[in-house]
């Protein structure tokens, strides 16, 4: 990570990681922690049924935005309204949202997911 981000030329560092690549990201974070911190965190469609995740997420210092959809088969109702009432953690929850975060009922309304979900991260880079 050093390597290839190297601290001196950055001053924001953010990360983005979706579905198995949440793992390998708390993975990074977590155990093999870098001198480089990381100022914010996108997690979508994170593995929350996985516990060593879901406890790295619990633990988490870091601001974070975990964007998840209602019908992704890894959307866990107890562990995101746990995450959710954590100080650093926003939350946003995609409304028919699958694994992909699309939605079943047609291209349009997946457009507009996407449009949503965007939104949201411009939201939370900017905070």
């Amino acid at each position: 990570m050093e390597e290839a981000v190297p601290e001196e030329k950055y001053t924001h560092v953010f990360s983005v990681a979706k579905s198995i690549g949440t793992g390998g990201l708390a993975h990074l974070l977590g155990k093999h922690r870098t001198t480089l911190e990381m100022e914010k965190v996108v997690w979508l469609t994170p593995l929350l049924q996985v516990d060593v995740l879901y406890d790295y997420l619990c633990k988490s210092c870091t601001e974070n935005l975990l964007i998840i959809g209602d019908k992704d088969k890894c959307f866990v109702k107890e562990r995101v309204s746990e995450l959710t009432v954590k100080e650093n953690f926003r939350t946003q929850i995609v409304k028919g949202g699958d694994h992909s975060l699309e939605r079943g009922d047609g291209v349009y309304h997946s457009i507009d997911c996407l449009k949503e979900i965007m939104q949201g991260i411009d939201l939370f880079l900017d905070e």
